[in-house]
């Protein structure tokens, strides 16, 4: 079985980031509204994705909230 992070665990960087996705914002949106590169970004999702095990956005937000790892309030 794989070890999975609790959602709590994540700095608020990613939090921020995973709760973007959720309100169905892309890459650019997401730079933008955080002041990072569009790069920077794509490289902390990959981080996510590998975390999480998963390969896309829906997938990430699937295991996130499937899991418990947090509730709609972010």
């Amino acid at each position: 079985m794989e070890f999975k992070f609790p959602f709590a665990s994540l700095d608020e960087m990613d939090k921020r980031i995973i709760a973007l996705i959720i309100q169905e914002k892309n890459n650019l949106q997401i730079a933008d509204l955080t002041g990072f590169s569009n790069g920077y970004i794509k490289k902390r999702l990959a981080h996510l994705f590998k975390q999480y095990n998963v390969k896309t956005k829906v997938g990430l937000v699937r295991e996130i909230l499937g899991n418990g790892f947090c509730n709609l309030n972010v």
